[in-house]
């Protein structure tokens, strides 16, 4: 028989139907009125939870220690923590929505005391990427396809002299003008 004419059903092998179990639910607005409903679900699924008033952290109040400092400004936010050879971090940021990085001159910016390190982003994974990387024209930057897109990062002793680093980075880029 030539396999233009046969069904679907003969062409493809037989799956296993998977395991599924019935479980009941809550469903609706608790002003308007709940009702019990069920469903089918995989048998792999995890159960629903129970009631609130059966559950030990979901639907109670947590307890927060730090309210009362926060609220007074004695509290310590992350921001707040220094600790001992603690590195501070800047990225140099395109400035441009589209276009090709052609070179990135850091030695201004490692020159500056305090850097620690300078490092240039060679590639975005998963971020703005062609479907087929094939077509991509090979560069050791990658393209500029948002602005705001990361091209370097600086590690410095201080937040300031991270900024400062930052602004010495010099970006040469050319720029993609859009069609018609």
């Amino acid at each position: 028989m030539p396999l233009d004419t046969l069904t679907p059903q003969e062409t493809t092998p037989a799956q296993p139907e998977p395991a599924k179990r019935t479980e009941n639910f809550v469903f609706g607005i608790p002003q308007t009125g709940l009702e019990q409903k069920e469903r089918e679900v995989l048998a792999n699924e995890p159960p629903p939870l129970g009631p609130n008033s059966e559950l030990m952290y979901i639907g109670k109040p947590t307890v927060r220690y730090d309210g009362p400092a926060k609220a007074m400004g004695t509290g310590k936010y992350t921001a707040d923590i220094h600790l001992p050879g603690m590195l501070y971090a800047r990225m140099v940021d395109a400035t441009i929505p589209h276009g090709r990085i052609l070179s990135i001159d850091t030695t201004e910016a490692e020159k500056l005391p305090g850097v620690r390190a300078v490092h240039v982003i060679e590639h975005v994974y998963g971020l703005a990427e062609l479907r087929d990387p094939k077509q991509e024209i090979p560069s050791r930057y990658p393209v500029i396809r948002y602005a705001g897109q990361p091209i370097a990062g600086i590690a410095a002793t201080s937040q300031q002299i991270a900024d400062d680093a930052a602004k010495l980075v010099k970006v040469h880029r050319s720029h993609r003008r859009a069609c018609c």
